[in-house]
């Protein structure tokens, strides 16, 4: 029975580690975009940019969900914020 518990420790730290590595990676992404942005080579790489901070701010909050609460509550309330105003420049 006790290697039960060891493989669901072992799914989750692979679960947080594919988190980490896929945020990183969107991270990596929104900063080349806001760079193209911000040098005026991509004008519309805003419209890209946007949603994608959303889904970095979700998987924040996801992977703190159990450290702590709060801040995973605001990373989603950020990221609901970010959706609607890449919604409302969309529009």
């Amino acid at each position: 029975m006790q290697n039960g518990g060891q493989g669901n420790t072992k799914k989750a730290l692979k679960a947080e580690l594919v988190l980490a590595v896929v945020g990183a990676v969107l991270t990596v992404i929104v900063i080349v975009l806001a760079i193209l942005q911000i040098s005026g080579t991509y004008k519309h790489a805003i419209n890209i940019c946007e949603p994608l901070m959303g889904v970095v701010m979700i998987l924040q909050g996801i992977r703190s969900w159990k450290r702590n609460k709060v801040m995973s509550v605001i990373s989603f309330a950020a990221a609901l914020f970010i959706f609607a105003v890449a919604v409302t420049v969309l529009l």
